[in-house]
């Protein structure tokens, strides 16, 4: 009996020193560390993805509601259309938008740009003025 339990305490402490024991950590840091940059990489192209499409459905509301409201906002740009005969009363609205987008890449991943220098988002948005109804 003596016997067996001292086989399954040596068993246990066979089990806890690899367990413990650092052999394959430098080899698992080997595969994590790309693995993480990879990861970093994609989920920086889906945030600046999305943050565009979100900023161009804002610029693009604005311009749409500025163009039937007749009320411009302070960015909003109008050009007339008028200059030919059957084009009299069109005009354009076009308001412009520059967002800085969320970086998540180190420093030294982040391409040929600066330290300092961040990334932005500029999109542009356009409609057609409604007429007046009298």
């Amino acid at each position: 009996m003596a016997f067996a339990q001292n086989a399954g305490v040596k068993k246990s402490l066979a089990r806890l020193e690899n367990c413990c024991s650092e052999a394959g950590s430098v080899e698992s840091a080997l595969v994590v560390i790309p693995l993480m940059v990879l990861f970093l990489i994609s989920m920086q192209l889906v945030l600046t993805i999305s943050a565009r499409n979100n900023e161009i459905a804002i610029v693009q509301s604005e311009a749409t509601r500025s163009a039937i409201s007749h009320v411009l906002t302070p960015d909003a740009q109008v050009i007339n259309l008028g200059e030919a005969p059957s084009l009299t009363d069109l005009a354009l609205v076009i308001t412009h938008r520059r967002q800085e987008l969320i970086n998540l890449l180190p420093a030294g991943l982040s391409g040929p740009r600066g330290i300092n220098q961040s990334r932005v988002s500029d999109v542009t948005g356009i409609a057609v003025v409604e007429p007046e109804s009298k």
